[in-house]
């Protein structure tokens, strides 16, 4: 060690010093060359894009009112409405029922079901509306079936 003291002719703190600098700027054009090679920087500035774009997406929808399920929010008077519409329907009397399956005297035919709790709800696009008994159920199945209308009348919950 004294031979590469006196031959490079400086303290040992500055060769510590000239080494650990060496190994710093190695360190970094290494980094550079790997982030090159395996393309992170444009990963990461492609990933920057999507998240902007995502981002204005987002903005256009909360905009417009509509949420991610892609339909409008309901307010209060839409509720209103709904329920207006709802009174003004005439539902038949069942003809039949056979298993999960009602018949309506006017021919329609829906599907009411009872989980294991005895609760009855019926499906729509794989999402259960569960109804207060049996009636009110039947009647929501009924106006789904020829309105396409997911009566709130006596609705506990949809999930």
């Amino acid at each position: 060690m004294n031979v590469f003291l006196q031959v490079s002719g400086g303290s040992i703190f500055g060769n510590i010093f000239l080494i650990l600098f060496v190994v710093v700027v190695v360190f970094l054009i290494m980094r550079e060359v790997m982030c090159w090679y395996y393309k992170i920087n444009e990963r990461i500035s492609l990933q920057i894009e999507t998240n902007n774009l995502l981002t204005e997406i987002l903005g256009h929808l909360r905009s417009n009112n509509i949420n991610i399920n892609n339909q409008k929010d309901i307010t209060m008077s839409d509720t209103t409405l709904i329920d207006e519409k709802l009174s003004e329907i005439f539902i038949p009397e069942v003809s039949s029922v056979k298993g999960d399956t009602i018949s309506f005297k006017d021919g329609i035919e829906t599907k009411v079901l009872k989980d294991v709790n005895g609760e009855y709800f019926f499906v729509v696009n794989d999402k259960r509306h569960y109804y207060n008994d049996f009636d009110s159920t039947v009647n929501a199945s009924y106006v789904y079936a020829t309105k396409k209308i997911i009566s709130n009348k006596g609705l506990k919950v949809s999930v």
